[in-house]
């Protein structure tokens, strides 16, 4: 088995007051335990160090490590220096300048020092996620002046990242629900969840949305007016969007020809269509906008009938909502080389 350097070409300790180690004693473990552990003279493994190890004049010794280890470090008069667990031996090749007690003057080992650091031709490889840890979290701040190309940012209401130059833009981050079945509706007046979902949504946050709502039925025929809303918790400083739509009462597929468009900066309900009369409706309906939240809660896509027609209404499976957040409220929300 190869042996890892502690430090290559040798190891160098110091003391509290960062001169060398002379004639320091140097204890190697079982990482976790005070059971002693083999250290190596070479990194063939083969030829054990004594334990302690003792270090020269100028506090270095070869130390080759296989796995993991406690150290303990002594003065040459049994003061204890540092006590570090978990060491884990480095790969082949590995270099550093100084020992690994000595943190401020290591050049290719990340220690948790809070100074920034910058890691030069290394590949970065996350842990995976578990069900309380995230293999990346990012911490709020303030975004960059002046953005700069390759950074990646988190003000606490939306990512960002900057591709080129000063374009910083939106990384998105969307809620999404699809419906993978028919969602069925009931033949009455309430109004009426139309994916059977609610999307959380945060306080003073902009949100962009979109989405594509099919509605069927094949049964009823007393005259009645579908309109669209928004309905949920969350409160709104203001809302602006599009909404499309055609209905046929053959299929899906064809006989379109009642085109519908409008433009409501209202959550509460708008009429789509007003009359329907036929058993066998079809209606596609395309929405898109944006929302800006005043307090936090939910936004509801729903539907309403004026009155029981004889028949619900289906949305069918496809059907989708998505919305992500681009920005604080307040203001108008610019992201990007924009003047």
């Amino acid at each position: 088995m190869t042996a890892s350097p502690l430090q290559a070409p040798y190891c160098t300790f110091f003391d509290s007051n960062g001169d060398p180690l002379s004639g320091g004693k140097v204890y190697t473990y079982t990482a976790g335990t005070t059971t002693p552990k083999n250290s190596y003279t070479t990194s063939s493994g083969l030829i054990a160090n004594a334990n302690p190890v003792i270090l020269d004049s100028a506090g270095r010794a070869d130390i080759y490590l296989i796995g993991s280890y406690r150290i303990d470090v002594y003065t040459a008069t049994d003061a204890l220096v540092e006590s570090v667990d978990n060491i884990s031996a480095f790969s082949t090749g590995g270099n550093m300048d100084a020992s690994v007690y000595d943190p401020a003057n290591i050049a290719q080992q990340l220690v948790g020092l809070t100074a920034v650091q910058t890691v030069t031709n290394k590949s970065l490889v996350l842990a995976s996620g578990g069900a309380s840890l995230a293999p990346l979290t990012l911490s709020t701040g303030t975004n960059l002046t002046t953005a700069a190309a390759g950074s990646v940012e988190y003000d606490g209401k939306v990512i960002y990242a900057t591709p080129q130059s000063t374009q910083r833009g939106v990384v998105p981050a969307e809620q999404w629900y699809r419906l993978d079945a028919g969602l069925a509706g009931a033949n009455g007046t309430s109004a009426q969840n139309a994916l059977g979902v609610s999307f959380g949504v945060s306080a003073s946050t902009v949100y962009e949305f979109e989405a594509v709502i099919n509605l069927s039925k094949s049964a009823g025929t007393t005259s009645h007016v579908i309109s669209w809303l928004f309905g949920g918790t969350a409160t709104h400083n203001n809302i602006s969007y599009q909404i499309t739509g055609d209905t046929s009462v053959a299929s899906f597929n064809s006989g379109f020809g009642s085109r519908f468009s409008a433009a409501p900066q209202v959550a509460t309900s708008i009429t789509i269509y007003s009359g329907l009369t036929s058993a066998n409706q079809f209606i596609v309906l395309n929405i898109k906008g944006t929302v800006s939240v005043n307090a936090a809660g939910t936004l509801t896509p729903q539907y309403i009938l004026s009155v029981a027609p004889g028949g619900a209404y289906t949305t069918a499976q496809g059907s989708f909502f998505k919305i992500k957040p681009i920005g604080a409220s307040g203001a108008n929300v610019s992201v990007g080389n924009i003047s």
